[in-house]
């Protein structure tokens, strides 16, 4: 009661000049968080050096209390944390025609503050946009095969990414492949890629394991006909040589 009615005496003219103070005190402080780094604006530009060697370059805030200008000062922040960025499915075909789902991930640090925020619009999504379109176009242009080695292939994503840090203001440690599963349709034509040779050899071994020779070797219709053994014609030398000897017999009883 006592505060209410020294409210009251106080005339309203004051009141809004003291909450207006208030409100001045706490524009002027600003801070910046740990794992970030900042820039001030003023008039919606960006505070530089007037002298010394980084003379007009923006000022960069640290972690910590910063004063402002209130209503003049704005201060924009942006966190410089390692940052990963994981690539969803996207249907890529190969070189040989072979078609797969894959999947990868970027891992990228901001090492240039001011550019990573006003260089490029939503540094993130730009990432992500860049990152889908080299995988895209870096396995277009190799076999299916080459998935074997991810190593070479991630070294290789990321020499083409890396060239676009610099402008953005961003370092990029790896682009790795995380998930390259073929469709319905590939995975038959990668299971009969490397069905038929081994088909062929077994068949080849049978063969020789019956002192056969094999005259003819279908493959092709083996091939087609995906998941039957290989169609072979089987040479009858064996069988000759076989009879020959019973008629040898047969003349030496009579």
């Amino acid at each position: 009661m006592a505060m209410t009615g020294l409210l009251a005496q106080i005339p309203y003219q004051a009141l809004v000049l003291l909450g207006s103070a208030l409100v001045t005190v706490f524009k002027s402080i600003a801070f910046v968080q740990e794992g970030q780094r900042g820039v001030k604006l003023r008039f919606g530009k960006a505070v530089r050096y007037r002298t010394g060697k980084n003379a007009g370059q923006p000022k960069i805030v640290l972690p910590g209390f910063v004063f402002m200008i209130p209503y003049i000062d704005k201060l924009k922040r942006r966190h410089v944390r390692q940052e990963t960025i994981r690539l969803d499915y996207q249907k890529i075909m190969f070189k040989d025609g072979m078609i797969f789902q894959v999947s990868a991930m970027l891992l990228f640090t901001v090492t240039d503050v001011f550019k990573a925020m006003f260089e490029i619009e939503d540094l993130d999504d730009a990432v992500e946009t860049l990152g889908l379109a080299i995988l895209r176009e870096e396995l277009s242009s190799r076999n299916h095969k080459d998935l074997a080695d991810h190593e070479k292939i991630g070294k290789a994503l990321l020499d083409r990414i890396s060239q676009k840090g610099e402008e953005w203001g961003v370092k990029f440690h790896a682009f790795k492949l995380t998930d390259c599963s073929p469709t319905v349709e590939t995975e038959q034509l990668v299971l009969m890629e490397t069905g038929v040779p081994l088909k062929t050899q077994a068949l080849q071994g049978a063969a020789n394991e019956l002192g056969c020779k094999i005259l003819q070797l279908n493959s092709q219709l083996g091939a087609v006909l995906l998941g039957f053994p290989l169609i072979g014609a089987v040479g009858t030398e064996r069988t000759t040589k076989v009879d020959d000897s019973r008629d040898e017999k047969d003349d030496g009883a009579d």
